[in-house]
């Protein structure tokens, strides 16, 4: 510093001394001890600086050097500075600054130790956010370090409970981009399993079948006995239906059900209805019977649309008495407009189809009263004025 003033050498000089004293400040108390007695031997105490004058140091580095190496780790020890401080505000804007400076110095790894740096401290920010269930603010402070964050979280709980942020949120694309770089990592898989679950149910969030399938199916074969294997084989019964093909829901759904046979289990109601649902719609009347009465029993038909298609099955088969009951039931369970102006339409058919006559005016003019449809008003009247003026019940 002395023999070379107002040259490069004299700024690494003072940065070098602003680095020392550093070091010595997070240094255990007995190695500043004898870190001060080698000085002493070797070249004599280094000068001193003090704590504005160390900040100015690596602030007229940063600000002189911008496009050089030298430049861009004076503005790292000069985050570090605010860090010993906890001056967190600081500390993140001047390492969010060297992060944006990634690529303009080829080999420079400045940028990305900046990123890293940053990821550390906002780390509790983005758990606290994981555990308060704010997914926009997990996701906010995630992307912050840019890249960085990935690499630091990459064998962490936090990177697969960030990726199902993401999913939550809507943020698809990546949430599959993370879900993949899991699965692939070779240092954590003890994550690839749950990985490989939120992969697959991005898949189907986003109408990808195809895709969802092949995760579902690699989730069944690598993980057989595996912890989410219920929940994978109701989801490849799910991706199925997406696509039409009846017959793949009900050999999955008979294949959960042979895999998980305790009535208590919490999927097994819903695993029936859909097993009944897709024997209905694949002809096999007599089987979708019996599974329809299991699936009741075990308390599966509880909301207004699967109580309508129920019914709707039933009428079909000509079953009209079994048909109504069901429709009742689904008037009773707060159905949308549209459900109840279908459930009202359907009985006054299945009562004039009985001849059952005052039943289907009752039917209709109910339906009259509810309905804001025009359409669905001119079909009332029509049926009403075909009805017969007398006979029936």
């Amino acid at each position: 510093v002395a023999r070379h003033p107002g040259t490069l050498g004299e700024t690494i000089a003072r940065m070098r001394l602003a680095e020392l004293r550093m070091e010595k400040i997070t240094t255990r108390k007995g190695v500043r001890l004898r870190m001060a007695v080698e000085e002493m031997f070797l070249s004599g105490p280094a000068p001193s600086l003090d704590l504005m004058q160390e900040q100015q140091v690596f602030q007229s580095v940063a600000k002189a050097y911008p496009n050089m190496v030298l430049g861009n780790e004076a503005l790292f020890h000069l985050g570090e500075r605010f860090e010993s401080r906890r001056d967190w505000p600081q500390a993140i804007k001047t390492y969010r600054e060297l992060r944006a400076r990634e690529g303009q110095v080829p080999g420079d790894q400045w940028p990305r130790a900046a990123g890293r740096r940053l990821s550390a401290i906002l780390e509790p920010w983005i758990v606290q956010a994981l555990e308060e269930q704010d997914d926009l603010a997990a996701v906010t402070f995630f992307h912050q370090p840019g890249g960085s964050a990935e690499e630091v979280f990459a064998n962490s709980q936090v990177l697969l409970q960030v990726a199902a942020a993401h999913r939550r949120i809507g943020f698809l694309t990546e949430a599959i981009r993370l879900y993949q770089a899991l699965t692939q990592n070779r240092s954590a898989l003890f994550l690839k399993e749950e990985a490989l679950m939120g992969l697959g149910q991005c898949y189907l969030d986003q109408e990808d079948y195809v895709a969802a399938r092949q995760v579902f199916e690699r989730y069944r074969i690598q993980y057989p006995l595996g912890r989410w294997k219920a929940e994978a084989l109701r989801s490849l019964a799910l991706a199925y239906r997406s696509q039409g093909d009846h017959g793949g829901v009900v050999r999955t759904s008979r294949r959960w059900l042979h895999s998980f046979p305790a009535p208590s289990h919490p999927l097994r109601p819903a695993m029936l209805l859909l097993l009944a649902e897709e024997l209905a719609e694949e002809g096999e009347t007599g089987e979708a019977f019996r599974a329809y009465e299991v699936a009741e029993r075990a308390g599966a038909l509880t909301r207004p649309g699967a109580l309508i298609r129920y019914a709707d099955f039933l009428a079909r088969e000509k079953r009209y008495d079994d048909a109504v009951t069901r429709y009742r039931l689904a008037l009773h369970a707060d159905p949308e407009a549209a459900q109840e102006e279908w459930v009202r339409l359907q009985m006054a058919r299945i009562r004039r189809t009985q001849s059952h006559y005052a039943d289907a005016r009752n039917h209709l003019r109910e339906l009259a009263e509810v309905s804001e449809d025009d359409l669905v008003d001119r079909l009332s009247a029509s049926m009403q004025t075909a009805l017969p003026k007398k006979g029936g019940s």
